[in-house]
């Protein structure tokens, strides 16, 4: 597939960008002043609950991993 466009990046390019995420290719985070990635079909970064969530009542951080659960 197509390369990060950065000198001595071998990463994957990202979406119809010509950078990886970690040279901000992909989707980003739609907070006004957050550069982070986007995650999956989200609008937000796992920070501004982006990402899926805690299944558990009452909790509102990121499920980690392929589990539906918070640490």
């Amino acid at each position: 597939g197509k390369r990060c466009e950065e000198l001595e990046c071998d990463k994957s390019a990202q979406g119809s960008t010509n950078r990886c995420v970690g040279h901000g290719g992909g989707n980003r985070c739609e907070e006004l002043g957050c550069e982070k990635g986007a995650e999956r079909s989200t609008l937000r970064c796992v920070a501004h609950g982006g990402g899926k969530r805690c299944e558990e009542l009452g909790c509102n951080k990121s499920a980690q991993g392929s589990t539906s659960r918070c640490k």
